[in-house]
């Protein structure tokens, strides 16, 4: 059986497309789990509308919690040997499962990767996305024999790969405590990725990721250092669930998504600082988290120099990219 797991919350303009691409499936042995999250519209009502028109359809109605704790409440609440998420402003597409359920049974393949749609709001597709590879992966030569670095391997989506429950569950025991805003999908991506004996790539489009400008990962929200560390720390953590051949190779993850995290926050800040006050606190923040002290300054010779300018000049760029702004307004007005 393949189960489903759909977190929802405030979802009542998306959710009866999202559950209809679930119904419209040419495989029959599934079950859908719905997870309210505390949702404030209609979104429940729906969830009970669809569990009694299909008894494949179970709801599981929850405080406000976030999506982490919504998808392992799912998982708990699922059965099946094989576990799909769907985010619920997205679709399958119809064949999806039918595909998954027989590449998955057939073979001894714990973790299959498959490609996505990017689509509009009339689901017209945008463009494709695709594994950089093809085929079959094991923990070995993922390890220690690719030269890629690793997260090439994976993607920041939790519903472009499907999941044995045994692995599934081995992720969770590794993530489901771990309360973060952002970067979640990532975390349980690389940790599925890298406990997978055996995963499969395929070059075939199953799912309809649905852009728009309200969803969450479109949305520019200020991104909390405290939740980058919490990443970072859990990927640390990782590390020891490996042999200690592979654990070069996690050190060098650990060290590259640490740059990433400081660009991803100053980026952020540039976006979103509104004063010059902010963006010196949120600077002086950066230097004394223990990602910049000790992965980025501490482990890159060739970095710390380029991140300690960076993290000096940024205040005056700032301050001359507002000085700019207000002159060009102000040019414009009075012509």
């Amino acid at each position: 059986m393949v189960s489903v797991i759909v977190p929802c919350y405030n979802s009542e303009i998306w959710l009866p497309n999202c559950i209809n691409s679930v119904l419209e499936q040419s495989y029959y042995n599934w079950e859908l789990i719905l997870i309210n999250d505390g949702s404030s519209d209609s979104t429940l009502d729906l969830c009970k509308t669809y569990s009694n028109l299909d008894t494949r359809i179970k709801f599981v109605d929850q405080t406000n919690q976030g999506v982490v704790v919504a998808r392992y409440n799912g998982f708990l609440a699922s059965s099946g040997k094989i576990i799909l998420f769907l985010d619920s402003d997205d679709k399958f597409k119809p064949q999806a499962f039918e595909l998954v359920a027989r590449v998955m049974d057939s073979n001894n393949y714990d973790l299959l990767r498959f490609g996505f749609d990017y689509c509009d709001h009339n689901w017209n597709s945008l463009r494709r996305n695709f594994p950089d590879i093809s085929g079959t992966v094991n923990q070995r030569k993922l390890m220690l024999e690719l030269e890629d670095p690793l997260k090439n391997y994976s993607s920041p989506s939790i519903w472009d790969k499907a999941y044995t429950r045994n692995l599934a569950e081995k992720v969770f025991s590794l993530t489901k405590d771990i309360r973060i805003r952002h970067s979640e999908d990532m975390l349980f991506s690389l940790t599925a990725l890298i406990l997978s004996q055996n995963t499969l790539f395929i070059q075939n489009s199953l799912y309809l990721y649905l852009q728009r400008p309200g969803s969450m990962i479109h949305s520019l929200n200020r991104t909390s250092i405290s939740d980058k560390e919490l990443y970072i720390k859990s990927l640390k953590k990782l590390t020891n669930e490996l042999p200690k051949g592979f654990r070069k190779r996690m050190d060098d993850l650990v060290n590259k998504e640490s740059n990433e995290a400081i660009v991803y926050i100053l980026a952020n800040a540039s976006l979103y600082s509104k004063n010059y006050i902010y963006l010196c606190q949120l600077i002086s923040s950066l230097r004394k988290s223990f990602i910049y002290q000790e992965h980025v300054f501490g482990k890159s010779w060739r970095l710390k120099y380029i991140f300690r300018d960076l993290l000096f000049y940024i205040p005056f760029i700032f301050s001359f990219l507002l000085l700019t702004r207000a002159f060009v307004l102000k040019k414009i007005l009075n012509n």
